[in-house]
């Protein structure tokens, strides 16, 4: 199908070197992890699996763009989308608002690729956070307590933006979209079957930069996968001990 989407200067697909995006949910989707126990875990054969699939449809099918254009340009993919000039464009939920603001064609939602172990989609957690030493203790207190409140929550909704994260408070969110006549249940629909979190930890933002020029090398297509990914596990584990 991406073939027949795919045609000069116009692409079919997305397949990039995006972890939130692209990549993760490939590696759940094939039953495959990024991080074990705090550390890197993805030089396995069922991620190698994963990020050849998505190395062969930039370099070898060329049904998405090269990663010269995306390696360093996160917007690169929605820019192309959003010119008519990208088919399909798989991303999450905070792009949404992006692509409805400036998309001069019909668009919709649909699911994400399913893989050896199904849809798995990656999931984030978020929280508001205060400084525990601020002199109006009280005030920070009631300001947290209603940002995490159905009320306070409803106002992330109400644009479309983002998600609310308290349950009570989505209604103004599903129906923001309702009312742009987009269906956005596939982002939730995904979320029933199994998921895969996103990375983090101590350290997680030093031996993320280590393993990304081995990252950035693999989707070029310059090295190959399984030592791409032998190579940026050991940089980014021996990050995360200095």
């Amino acid at each position: 199908m991406l073939h027949r989407l795919t045609a000069p200067g116009h692409w079919g697909y997305n397949a990039a070197n995006d972890l939130q995006g692209i990549y993760l949910n490939y590696l759940g989707s094939a039953g495959a992890v990024f991080q074990a126990d705090d550390k890197f875990a993805f030089a396995n054969p069922r991620a190698e699996m994963a990020f050849t699939y998505l190395v062969d449809l930039i370099n070898v099918d060329r049904v998405a763009p090269s990663a010269a254009d995306t390696n360093d340009n996160n917007d690169f993919s929605r820019n192309q989308f959003l010119q008519g000039r990208m088919a399909l464009f798989q991303s999450g939920t905070y792009n949404l608002a992006q692509i409805q603001a400036n998309a001069t064609f019909p668009w919709g939602v649909a699911m994400m690729p399913a893989g050896p172990q199904g849809r798995v989609s990656v999931t984030n957690g978020i929280v508001a956070a205060a400084n525990s030493s601020s002199p109006h203790p009280d005030a920070v207190h009631k300001v947290l307590a209603w940002m995490g409140s159905t009320d306070g929550n409803a106002f992330l909704g109400r644009s479309g933006s983002a998600i609310p994260a308290v349950l009570s408070a989505r209604a103004p969110y599903f129906q923001h979209w309702t009312d742009k006549g987009v269906d956005v249940s596939p982002f939730f629909e995904v979320l029933r079957g199994q998921q895969i979190a996103a990375p983090g930890g101590q350290g997680f933002g030093a031996g993320f930069a280590a393993l990304k020029p081995y990252f950035a090398e693999m989707f070029l297509g310059r090295l190959d996968v399984r030592e791409a990914l032998q190579q940026a596990q050991q940089a980014a584990n021996r990050a995360l001990e200095r």
